[in-house]
């Protein structure tokens, strides 16, 4: 069925077309006569009838300025315009805002017919090809839903390429798998609804990625550009507590980065395998010591969970008043400072000497400790974190590109982002930006990219914001630029 209204200020015109499609056409029902463009107005803010013809000549708001204010609510409805004007203007501005048609009055009765058998053939074709994509969507939404609870499933079991291009499939995942993040974390009857919860919070909520499960422990697939392993141990950390307080049960994953698309299976298999073997009461031995305080320096994110577990045994295996404690904790912090002056060459972790030397509480030495550990991190990070920043900025420079949406993607404030940035590069955000698009630009036009394709194709969206920056950092007008090039 096709719904239509027909507006015009003389009754006879409606009634003749009235009868026409009573004649003509079962499945067009009226729904809507009108007399002027200000009931048809109204009657658009809270409907969409299929197919409309408005008179162009009505009393107060004519059929132009209602075609005008409908097209702001509405771009389905086929609108004819009829007119009793040979006016080139009048249909000009009609076909402008996208009326179907534009008829002279009388119309002829075939002419009518005609126009609105073109207008069901129009709908119908439009109502299949809507069909076709709900059902598209709905097969996609299968089998992404599919996808995700096997991938692990499916990367075990090889068609590794088919897997690939369902990943990466824009419209499925869109995730670049060559070089993606992923976690794997072990769980049990007990705490699997709860972390289940917390990734999505955590992780599916936030980045582009993918959960999946394999021998009930989940998966967790991250968009490398999504998000760096300093944010994946923060998330991870959040989840910990979380589970830590709501069913005294600690975290166990473990991590592994993907470099290059062929490595994902022997990685998953690596996964799994750690998952099986990690023990939550291993002993630490002094050997295992050294090794975990000598990955958590170079950032192994596996390890800070490793670290925090062996602060914990320290703790347990010691009384309040167990001196060995102070000498064990201490120890710990000395290979720790060794470690950080070999790789900086400066002494850190000097809170947490500080309050072992005046015998602090367990753990109050153990969140010094942490938050020592997670300075250093910081600070090391801090050259590493902004060169990756920079070289965002150049690959993406054509992109809108915000300081909110960098400080988003790379897990730091906006405020010490700007400052850091600053600080390393002696420009700020948008100057280093600027510079980045104007040098590309220059480049296009030496190539004979005229300047009106150029601002664009370099981010801009304004054409004279950009020339003002053009000649702010070259000195000359795009244009200038060209004729000395």
């Amino acid at each position: 069925m096709y719904k239509m209204l027909i507006a015009d200020d003389e009754p006879i015109e409606i009634e003749g077309i009235k009868k026409i499609i009573e004649k003509n056409f079962e499945d067009i029902t009226i729904v809507k006569e009108a007399k002027n463009g200000r009931e048809v107005i109204e009657y658009f803010q809270g409907n969409s009838p299929d197919i409309a013809f408005l008179d162009i000549k009505m009393p107060g708001i004519d059929g132009i300025s209602a075609l005008k204010e409908i097209r702001k609510m509405n771009r389905k409805t086929k609108i004819v315009i009829l007119s009793a004007y040979d006016d080139f203007q009048y249909a000009k501005e009609s076909i402008s805002l996208d009326a179907y048609e534009y008829l002279l009055k009388p119309v002829r009765r075939k002419k009518i017919i005609e126009v609105l058998e073109n207008i069901i053939k129009n709908i119908k074709s439009e109502r299949k090809e809507a069909n076709k994509k709900v059902r598209l969507q709905e097969e996609i939404i299968n089998i992404k839903s599919i996808v995700e609870e096997k991938l692990i499933s499916f990367i075990l079991e090889g068609g590794s390429e088919k897997i690939k291009e369902i990943c990466t499939n824009e419209n499925i995942f869109k995730i670049n798998i060559d070089t993606a993040h992923l976690i794997g974390i072990r769980t049990d009857e007990k705490n699997r609804e709860f972390v289940e919860s917390k990734i999505k919070k955590s992780f599916k909520s936030k980045v582009n990625s993918i959960m999946s499960t394999y021998n009930d422990n989940i998966y967790i697939l991250i968009e490398e550009e999504e998000a760096d392993e300093y944010w994946i141990k923060k998330s991870l950390e959040k989840i910990e507590r979380e589970l830590k307080n709501n069913i005294n049960e600690e975290l166990i994953y473990w991590y592994e980065k993907n470099n290059y698309f062929e490595d994902i299976k022997k990685n998953v298999i690596k996964i799994i395998g750690k998952l099986n073997t990690i023990n939550t009461n291993m002993d630490f031995n002094d050997e295992n010591r050294l090794r975990i305080c000598k990955e958590v320096l170079n950032f192994d994110l596996n390890y800070y969970n490793e670290f925090e577990k062996m602060l914990g045994y320290i703790m347990k295996k010691t009384n309040s008043r167990d001196l060995n404690f102070y000498e064990e904790i201490n120890e710990i912090v000395s290979f720790l400072q060794y470690g950080a002056f070999m790789e900086k060459n400066e002494i850190y972790f000097k809170n947490s000497k500080e309050m072992i030397k005046n015998k602090r509480s367990k753990s109050s030495i153990k969140n010094a400790i942490l938050v020592d550990l997670d300075t250093y991190v910081k600070l090391c990070r801090s050259n590493d974190l902004i060169e990756n920043v920079k070289d965002y900025i150049v690959k993406n420079y054509d992109s809108k590109i915000k300081l909110e949406d960098l400080s988003y993607k790379f897990a730091i404030s906006t405020f010490y982002l700007s400052k850091l940035f600053k600080q390393e590069t002696g420009q700020n955000f948008i100057e280093f930006l600027t510079h980045i698009r104007i040098e590309k630009a220059k480049k296009m036009l030496k190539e004979g990219i005229q300047v009106k394709d150029v601002y664009r194709r370099v981010g801009y969206s304004d054409p004279n914001y950009f020339s003002r920056m053009f000649k702010k950092i070259t000195g000359i007008s795009p244009s200038k630029y060209v004729s000395k090039n």
